[in-house]
């Protein structure tokens, strides 16, 4: 009788050493993302190799990719993590009604631009942010509507280059909302020309 449950336990006890083992040689998720985002954080405003800024861009992108096995709950301050990764999350969580929403034809190269330029196939994503640039804006989409009724989520896209360019009209009351937002968030955050892709004296308005 005792082999009988001596083999069934002996089995166990192998099994929960092996994962105890694995678990002690896995990297450690929350500790790999609290440092791979400080290091990145650091690098806001330098310029790489071939002459490419890292900017508020780039950083979300990494904020999206370091945070994304983490619970939502566990990006605060509290764990650990700065004030400008809490912000990225919680314009993140602000963003996702509009993402659910069906894309113009602007959108949808803003997006294919958004995903090349997260898997680092820069000179393409920078060739489509060329061609949406040129593109009229498009007042009549569903997005370009829940953005013209919603400054703070506008803003929060300009901040991190989600949108290249607002919906708004210099001069006009949403306008200059945007535009106070914007400059509160970047002076609070210590924003300067180097870390945003479309400083241009923030000519992110029509």
């Amino acid at each position: 009788m005792r082999k009988r449950y001596l083999i069934p336990i002996l089995l166990l006890i192998l099994i929960v050493g092996g994962m105890l083992g694995a678990s002690c040689t896995k990297p450690d998720i929350f500790e790999k993302a609290l440092d791979e985002l400080a290091q990145a954080e650091a690098r806001l405003g330098e310029v790489d190799a071939v002459g490419m800024f890292y900017t508020l861009r780039e950083f979300g992108h990494d904020i999206a990719r370091l945070t994304e096995p983490l619970p939502d709950d566990m990006i605060t301050e509290t764990y650990g993590f700065s004030e400008l990764v809490v912000f990225y999350k919680q314009s993140e969580a602000s963003w996702e009604e509009y993402s659910r929403l069906p894309m113009d034809m602007e959108s949808l190269i803003a997006c294919i631009a958004e995903e090349l330029h997260g898997s680092e196939s820069y000179w393409l994503a920078g060739s489509l942010w060329h061609e949406y640039d040129k593109l009229p804006s498009t007042p009549t989409s569903v997005r370009t509507k829940y953005r013209s009724n919603h400054p703070e989520v506008e803003a929060t896209l300009l901040f991190w280059a989600k949108v290249s360019k607002s919906v708004f009209y210099k001069g006009t009351p949403e306008g200059e909302e945007v535009i106070d937002i914007l400059w509160t968030l970047f002076d609070y955050y210590n924003i300067d020309k180097r870390m945003h892709p479309r400083w241009a004296t923030w000519e992110l308005l029509k």
